[in-house]
């Protein structure tokens, strides 16, 4: 059942405030009273979950929506790996950008750091897949993201994931990216990671 259009506009209003409000807002809250955290997470999803209502129209609302997540996310994203996954699996970049780092690259690099950080026993047991498969699929728009992917898979000891991304993204990509994918081969513990 969809809201009702004024209730609608109310969310896409919210939605659409500026990016440096959301985060400011995020993060007092946070600071204020860290357990308000798991209100935030609960309000993150349902937005989230809206979201996509407004998001046809609108890919500066789907960053202002990351740049707040992101702000929530930062130092504790186990609340919101979901949202992080969806953010990155949608790659909605904003129109007009003025600058500054994407918020969908942020959101991508602030999975990838929680990924790191598992185990090797974790990352094969099939509980994260959701996660691995959104950090593999944010693009080929640089070298750097997919060549660190690989390396993660490599130094994880998830080879048959590395395979499989690899061929992927080299069939993607509009240029020679198996030339970082050999580099990685020679030494997977670049100073990227």
């Amino acid at each position: 059942m969809s809201p009702p259009p004024s209730r609608l506009s109310h969310l896409s209003r919210i939605l659409s405030s500026s990016t440096n409000e959301l985060t400011h807002f995020s993060s007092s809250i946070l600071n204020s009273n860290p357990a308000s955290t798991g209100q935030l997470g609960n309000a993150a999803s349902n937005i989230g979950a809206s979201k996509s209502l407004c998001r046809a129209s609108d890919t500066i609302t789907a960053s202002a929506f990351a740049t707040w997540l992101n702000a929530l996310a930062r130092e504790t994203p186990e609340p919101y790996l979901d949202a992080l996954a969806r953010v990155v699996e949608e790659m909605n970049d904003p129109l007009n950008w003025r600058g500054g780092q994407i918020s969908a690259m942020t959101t991508w690099k602030i999975l990838i750091k929680y990924l790191q950080r598992l185990s090797p026993e974790v990352l094969n047991s099939g509980s994260v897949d959701r996660y691995l498969d959104a950090i593999e699929k944010y693009g080929t728009s640089s070298s750097s993201e997919p060549r660190d992917v690989y390396a993660f898979c490599i130094l994880r000891v998830m080879n048959d994931r590395a395979k499989r991304f690899r061929e992927r993204a080299n069939r993607a990509a509009s240029y020679d990216l198996d030339y970082y994918f050999k580099q990685v081969d020679q030494n997977p513990s670049h100073k990227s990671l």
